[in-house]
């Protein structure tokens, strides 16, 4: 990061690698982080208001039928059925393998003006549902495949997360999470990222979805990024929109709000790095409320975080636009 001009000589050089020290574990943490939203009735030309018997020219004016005949009737239609609006919904056991790819922006404010750089990620999840006791779901699965791409000005992290994963756990049959776990006993295990992500489609919901109708959920967990134990708090809205065709599915689309914040340290090179943010998000959930399955989605999130050695920190933002989708 360029310094000023003004910085004394004898401390420009412990002053600069200080910065590129804190700048480059701030960057490296935050890219592996997001590795991890009138009807108006006009008169028709050429007809008669109701009860006119004036002629118009060219069309023969109406019989009078005769006296002792009723008049021919046509049948009415049938009135169409009520539209649905509430719907039941419950995980069934199944084996469903999802795609989730996020693209990012990932922009870093230094004295000398804010640089951008890309990041995008691609994870491939399968998730097996077969029942358990209590009318419970057991969820054994695998992270098959992740991938990263990161712009230039984004160094890879010190510790990257491997590239699969498996875990496993239990959840209601609206999808309140009981256990979920990797297979590793490892604190600050490398793939707490990966199984964050498969974590994140268990989308809990009442067992009635009335059209209009809203609730909401928070949680905490603490997940290790790049061996850096990050806590993030996540304050859940839900609203149900209506319904959608996705993919020739009759879905039920409900939109979802979130605002999260984000605290952890790290020592990077002997230097103590403390870690802060906080963000929001808005994004579209669809569910098939008949064979009960979670369809997928896509949103888009807006965060910042600071890195900080206590006196002097580096800033970042972050934008994604995250897509979800049923293979």
């Amino acid at each position: 990061m360029p310094r000023s001009r003004a910085t004394l000589a004898g401390s420009a050089a412990p002053a600069a690698r200080a910065e590129r020290t804190r700048r480059g574990a701030g960057v490296a943490l935050f890219a592996l982080w997001s590795a991890i939203a009138a009807v108006a009735i006009s008169a028709v030309p050429g007809c008669r208001p109701p009860g006119s018997t004036s002629p118009v020219p060219g069309v023969p004016a109406p019989t009078r039928p005769s006296p002792g005949r009723p008049p021919i009737t046509e049948p009415a239609s049938p009135a169409p059925p009520p539209a649905v609006r509430s719907w039941t919904f419950g995980y069934a056991p199944a084996t469903l393998r999802y795609e989730v790819t996020s693209e990012a922006t990932v922009e870093l404010k230094a004295d000398s003006g804010a640089r951008s750089a890309p990041l995008r990620t691609v994870a491939v999840i399968t998730l097996r549902l077969t029942p358990a006791a209590d009318s419970q779901l057991t969820v054994d699965g695998s992270v098959d495949s992740f991938e990263v791409s990161r712009g230039g000005d984004i160094p890879p992290p010190d510790s990257a997360p491997p590239a699969s994963a498996t875990f496993r756990g239990t959840i209601t049959p609206n999808g309140r999470i009981l256990s979920f776990r990797g297979a590793s006993d490892t604190p600050c295990d490398r793939g707490d990222p990966l199984i964050a992500a498969a974590r994140s489609l268990l989308v809990a919901t009442p067992s009635a979805i009335t059209l209009g109708a809203t609730w909401s959920d928070s949680s905490s967990s603490t997940v290790c990024r790049d061996g850096s134990p990050v806590t993030t708090g996540v304050v859940r809205e839900y609203e149900v929109e209506g319904r959608e065709t996705v993919n020739g599915v009759d879905a039920v689309r409900v939109r979802r709000r979130e605002t999260f914040t984000l605290a952890g340290a790290s020592t990077v090179r002997g230097r103590v790095l403390a870690i802060a943010g906080r963000g929001s998000s808005s994004g579209t959930l669809f569910f098939d409320p008949v064979r009960g399955v979670y369809l997928g989605g896509d949103g888009e999130s807006v965060s910042s975080l600071t890195v900080s050695t206590g006196r002097t920190g580096t800033s970042f933002e972050q934008r994604v636009k995250q897509t979800v989708t049923l293979r």
